[in-house]
């Protein structure tokens, strides 16, 4: 995990509770890519319209999108059938983030850790095997988090990869398994592997 990890889901969960006024980017990209979107922003000082680019993956069956909560930041957000995003056991979320200097992908996932163990020192990062994507398909990093000190997020896997959007900019993509415990955690990993294979 990273440092802009914990405050994305920090952020996801307090904006849960109180509710969002959104508006316009509710719809989900057709396909599998990085598009950007016009949508309504909230700031201190009231709305304004946004652009925002976020990849897009096709929901696990059984589960569902939270488009409120997703489309408010930029990002696809997929819980259990049944489950709200203050309920739910675990949770599956895309993002993109920029990478203008398009840093390769091994260099950038290594800072990010840095960064975040530098924060947390009790922080663990474990590398995972790669997930195979077909040999025409692109390079992923796959990492487990473990951070004892984190209430709401003590454990999560992320997988990451590099695309770019129509206009050729640079991403890397980041699908992220968070949840409260570590049963729940390896009990949905297969469908998380099953995530990231669709895009």
């Amino acid at each position: 995990m990273n440092s802009y990890s914990f405050y994305l889901v920090r952020r996801l969960r307090a904006a849960a509770a109180i509710g969002l006024l959104l508006a316009g980017g509710m719809s989900l990209p057709a396909q599998a890519g990085i598009e950007t979107i016009k949508r309504m922003c909230i700031e201190e000082k009231g709305l304004r319209e946004c652009s925002v680019s976020r990849p897009s993956f096709k929901p696990p069956a059984g589960w569902t999108v939270d488009r409120e909560v997703g489309a408010n930041r930029g990002i696809e957000v997929f819980l259990p059938a049944g489950k709200s995003f203050g309920n739910a056991p675990v949770l599956i979320f895309g993002e993109a983030r920029p990478n203008p200097g398009k840093t390769p992908l091994a260099e950038w996932v290594a800072s990010s850790d840095r960064k975040w163990t530098a924060m947390q020192r009790d922080a663990k990062v474990v590398d995972l095997p790669g997930v195979d994507l077909g040999s025409a398909k692109r390079e992923v990093i796959v990492h487990r988090y473990e951070n004892p000190t984190m209430k709401n997020q003590p454990i999560e896997i992320i997988a990451y990869f590099a695309d770019e959007d129509a206009s050729g900019n640079a991403f890397v993509v980041r699908l992220t398994l968070s949840g409260l415990r570590a049963k729940a955690i390896e009990e949905t990993r297969g469908v998380f592997d099953s995530v990231l294979r669709s895009y």
